[in-house]
This record gives structure tokens, sequence and C-alpha cells, in this order.
């Protein structure tokens, strides 16, 4: 005879808790895109596009290396575009959020 084990349910507190640590999860995100965010604002505020270099590493400690300027200014327009849609979009998941 096999016997029906039932889930234990979560209490009001246990719930509230959880939230509260899925909060400070989605609030440890925002921080660390809005430091980014600044700090390449702050990059981009001091170039003056000269004498410029981009290296991009891989996990294997494999580089690649530029230093045209045009091509280093779109990267980081990019870059900067995609921080802005993703601080955006972890701001509206913090507004939202309810505990």
């Amino acid at each position: 005879k096999s016997e029906t084990i039932l889930p234990k349910l979560e209490t009001s507190a246990e719930k509230r808790i959880k939230n509260l640590e899925n909060f400070q999860a989605l609030c440890s995100k925002f921080n660390f895109l809005k430091h980014k965010s600044d700090d390449l604002n702050a990059y981009l505020v001091g170039r003056d596009g000269l004498k410029e270099t981009l290296i991009i590493e891989n996990t294997d400690g494999k580089t690649f290396e530029m230093s045209n300027s045009r091509i280093i200014e779109k990267i980081l327009l990019i870059a900067q575009e995609e921080l802005y849609n993703l601080l955006d979009c972890s701001e509206k998941e913090v507004l939202k959020f309810q505990i």
C-alpha cells in the first residue's frame, strides 16, 4: 500500500522571506548593471578617440586587439545601448516586484 506524501505548504512568512531573497537578487543585478553603465558613461565622456586600444580576452586567455578608433566608438555605442536596455528591464523588474 503506497502512501501519498503531500508537499509541505509554505507559510506566509516563508513565502515573504523567499520573495525578499528574490528581490535582493533583482536589486543586486540592477546595481551591477547601473555600476557598469556608469563606468562606461564615464569612459565615453573622458575619451578623446586617440590612442585607444580594445582588447577582448576569452576564458582560454586568447586575445583579440584593435586600435581603430572608429570601430571602437561603434562598439562602445552598441555596448552603451545594450546596457541601457538591460538596465531599463532590470529597473522595471525591481519596480513591479512584490514581496
